[in-house]
């Protein structure tokens, strides 16, 4: 997988030491340009996926995190007029879909599993953007704000 120049690579630690034993059950990504260096297993073949569809897997999410156990949520914005133009021309996600449009602003919603990256995404924008719904994600971009006035 490629977002924002980097390369991603997907799949499951059969395994790890140092992890508890439900990890080794999930989907590990890694950034390719952060590994610093690697070695082949002598003990451990590759083993060819049969049954993890990246495509699917990636669907849902902003970016390469996923929360294993969240569920997919519809979060509606609202994007102020100087940021519309350009949250239309690019995006937040597949799912995006223009709910109203205004002279104010335009507001759209996603069908997401929310996580890190979309709240990097939406707290990007700063005060051209506002979370409508639904609520519980509403308060995490407020307390990330309020954690970044100190």
């Amino acid at each position: 997988m490629r977002t924002n120049r980097q390369i991603w690579s997907s799949g499951k630690i059969r395994e790890c030491g140092v992890l508890p034993p439900d990890f080794l059950q999930r989907i590990s990504t890694l950034a390719l340009d952060r590994i610093i260096s690697m070695e082949e297993s002598k003990e451990t073949a590759f083993i060819e996926n049969t049954c993890f569809d990246p495509i699917d897997y990636f669907e849902d999410i902003t970016g390469v995190s996923r929360i294993e156990g969240q569920t997919l949520q519809r979060i509606v914005l609202f994007f102020t007029a100087k940021s519309a133009p350009y949250i239309l021309s690019k995006p937040l996600h597949g799912s995006q879909r223009i709910v109203s449009k205004s002279e104010e602003g335009v507001t759209v919603s996603i069908d997401v599993i929310p996580n890190f990256e979309l709240e990097t995404v939406i707290l990007s924008h700063g005060e051209r953007v506002r979370v409508l719904e639904p609520e519980d994600f509403k308060l995490k971009i407020e307390e990330r704000l309020r954690g970044a006035l100190g």
